[in-house]
């Protein structure tokens, strides 16, 4: 398994009938870890923490905002915001409300995921 796992939620779909594209604001379950049996007899199970993830706000899918959070290393409950030119620090409740889609129109877009030794 990689050390870094990159899950990309497809958050754009196609609308042939109205010729363009729309959001999909559908809520997603995001943990805080992803936990992975063994693949084969020969492998020990693999545990994924989740490190940071990018969120786009917006109603639709031609316009909105995007924003990432980051875990602080070895600091399980502090996480900082990065919003274009400000960077400001934020806490575990309040950023896994963000992840899970507290708002219907802020939706995680990007999940970064790195593998615990």
């Amino acid at each position: 398994m990689p050390p870094i796992l990159i899950v990309v939620l497809s958050r754009c779909t196609y609308d042939i009938g109205r010729k363009d594209r729309r959001k999909v604001c559908d809520r997603v379950r995001v943990d805080n870890w992803l936990l992975f049996g063994n693949i084969t007899e020969a492998t020990k199970p693999d545990n994924y923490k989740l490190t940071s993830f990018i969120n786009h706000l917006g109603k639709n899918a031609e316009s909105g905002h995007y924003q990432s959070y980051v875990r602080y290393p070895k600091q399980d409950n502090r996480w900082l915001n990065f919003d274009d030119d400000f960077v400001t620090e934020a806490y575990q409740g309040r950023v896994m409300e963000f992840v899970r889609g507290f708002n219907q129109f802020d939706t995680p877009y990007v999940l970064f995921y790195e593998r615990q030794q």
